[in-house]
């Protein structure tokens, strides 16, 4: 009794060592464990102990409540159905992909072809050129810098491969606008548009950057460019500010009163540490033939696991 007494006693001193108002319970339960409850307007404490002695008479016993965590599970065959959705999915990504490795060789093959013709003259049909993406052409005409767009922030390519260091020496960050100009055709007075190259964001603006007002005839070699796919959560173009997020050709082109003709300068037409040109991206990346193992891999995974805990079973 003395023992009890003093477990009882240090319990108490514990729970009431708190200033917050609470209330203090004894409980006892059917196996002889004696519960003291303390309870305030947060929480409840518990501290329980076995003791010697068993509930005083007319107590009746105190039971913990089991939790109840699941009152609506799903039956067994709901569950199963529902795992079988995951192989499924994972399949049908892997079939996906299976067709981008498909038309991602197909481009990468197309790029390496028509990058090793050499120039031609640009026709002035939007659906012939559209079929020449990535092929070289030369044209002949003068630039209307008063009409020109920013494309960007982009990074720089040098060779085809984004390199963020091509400013590092002179502070500037590694985003920058792709320059794109109205080019007049001499032999037809049509417009065409033309990506004259990289510049840095502090030149965006003409009065910082006469360098780039080249004037008189040009002759340019450059690379035909479609329109790039718009993501559906995408930035909205800003024409009053002359930038665009994406090369969207159509728009640019309306907004300009050019053909739908896109081309890239090449490198050639560069100004050392100013512009750089050939910003063409010649070299992309293939990895669906990863990414179709990951996939197939998790359909079989997930499918065995199926098998093992529903079908087997049955």
């Amino acid at each position: 009794m003395l023992n009890l007494t003093k477990q009882c006693s240090t319990s108490l001193q514990r729970m009431l060592r708190s200033s917050e108002l609470c209330f203090v319970k004894l409980k006892y339960t059917s196996n002889s464990r004696m519960v003291i409850e303390r309870k305030n307007v947060f929480r409840i404490n518990q501290v329980s102990f076995k003791s010697t002695f068993p509930p005083p008479p007319g107590v009746t016993p105190y039971e913990p409540k089991p939790i109840p965590f699941a009152k609506h599970r799903l039956p067994r065959e709901g569950r199963g159905n529902l795992l079988m959705l995951i192989p499924i999915i994972t399949f049908g990504l892997g079939v996906w992909q299976v067709k981008r490795l498909k038309w991602k060789t197909e481009l990468i093959k197309t790029i390496e072809e028509r990058s090793a013709m050499d120039p031609v003259p640009l026709p002035l049909d939007p659906a012939e050129v559209a079929q020449m993406e990535f092929q070289k052409v030369t044209v002949k005409g003068t630039f209307d810098h008063e009409n020109e767009l920013f494309y960007g922030p982009k990074q720089c390519l040098i060779d085809g491969e984004p390199n963020p260091n091509v400013v590092s020496k002179s502070g500037e960050a590694s985003y920058g606008y792709n320059l794109i100009t109205p080019f007049v055709l001499s032999d037809s007075g049509e417009r065409i548009l033309v990506n004259r190259g990289w510049i840095v964001t502090k030149t965006v603006n003409p009065a910082k950057r006469p360098w780039s007002k080249t004037e008189g005839e040009q002759t340019i070699t450059g690379v035909v460019r479609n329109s790039e796919p718009v993501g559906m959560v995408a930035p909205a173009t800003t024409p009053k500010y002359k930038i665009w997020h994406f090369r969207d050709i159509a728009d640019m082109a309306e907004k300009r009163n050019c053909l739908p003709i896109y081309i890239d300068a090449t490198a050639d037409h560069s100004i050392p540490g100013k512009l750089w040109g050939g910003q063409t991206r010649y070299h992309l990346r293939n990895e669906h033939l990863s990414y179709i193992i990951t996939w197939f891999s998790l359909s079989a995974a997930t499918s065995y696991m199926w098998y093992i805990r529903y079908a087997k079973k049955k």
